[in-house]
């Protein structure tokens, strides 16, 4: 997984949509990624970790499509939860931003 520096992050971060910048730090977007992970039985860990790829999906830095890969590496868990976990954050958070996030 690429793991951008904190400028890079904040520079990514001030480019993006307001709507977009709203969603990474929103509590419906922090809640929708707490409930999936305890669905899911993970650890804190895991759930930080959950949290911290779906926010390189929202800065751009990692494709949707990457997801559950994403997920499957960073948090070491089988294909079919990953793959899981993606459609349900998919549906619940990207969803929603699926024309910005086509353009970014």
């Amino acid at each position: 997984m690429i793991n951008p520096t904190q400028e890079q992050s904040l520079n990514r971060y001030y480019t993006l949509p307001q709507e977009l910048r709203d969603a990474i730090f929103s509590t419906e977007t922090a809640d929708i990624i707490n409930a999936t992970a305890k669905d899911n039985h993970f650890s804190e860990e895991k759930t930080s970790k959950l949290a911290d790829v779906v926010g390189l999906v929202l800065l751009g830095f990692i494709h949707k499509d990457d997801l559950a890969k994403n997920i499957r590496e960073e948090l070491s868990v089988p294909p079919q939860i990953a793959g899981e976990v993606a459609m349900e954050i998919e549906k619940k958070i990207f969803l929603k931003y699926y024309e910005i996030l086509k353009n970014i």
